[in-house]
């Protein structure tokens, strides 16, 4: 909740995403269990239409299965559904669908992810964007963790980014008694 992403140039700085709630479970599949793995998202964050940024905010849905792989390695393909809304759409909003794949590996003290994302916009706009993000976080404390990564996107134009950050989690709120 609230991940901010704040964009540093030579001449400013600026808001460029906040991730209100995305939330996850990517549980794998075994031969007894198909549990459905998913993700929703409300996030608002600049988005390039028409020659320049501008902010929307989307609700997505996805929905798919994942599967262990060896080396503690778990696939995940969800196909989603989102609603987005911001002024510099064509219609003030948009429908989109898309197909979110990500591989995840988990150490002790350590996880490293690969993620491809494909969005297709299909009605109030017509827009397709394609993404490919590489992260690796690092424990430092029971809750906080060092983040470093590079990302491209294709949305319409080429970007490039690298990024370095801190997360602070939460302890989980499910058994509080358990330290």
């Amino acid at each position: 909740m609230l991940n901010p992403e704040i964009e540093i140039g030579a001449d400013r700085v600026r808001l460029r995403r906040i991730d209100w709630l995305v939330a996850q479970s990517t549980i794998p599949s075994s031969t007894l269990f198909a549990p459905r793995a998913w993700r929703v998202e409300l996030t608002t964050r600049a988005t390039p239409f028409a020659g320049r940024d501008h902010m929307a905010t989307r609700l997505a849905y996805h929905t798919g299965r994942a599967w262990l792989l060896p080396g503690n390695t778990v696939l995940a393909l969800l196909p989603g559904l989102g609603l987005e809304a911001g002024s510099g759409l064509p219609h003030d909003a948009a429908l989109l669908g898309a197909l979110r794949t990500t591989l995840t590996r988990q150490g002790a003290h350590w996880s490293a992810q690969l993620e491809a994302v494909t969005e297709r916009y299909f009605a109030g706009a017509s827009l397709r964007r394609e993404s490919l993000r590489a992260t690796a976080e690092f424990r430092v404390s029971r809750n906080l963790s060092v983040a470093i990564g590079a990302a491209t996107r294709q949305a319409p134009r080429r970007e490039q980014e690298a990024f370095v950050g801190l997360k602070w989690r939460q302890p989980s709120l499910v058994r509080p008694w358990q330290k």
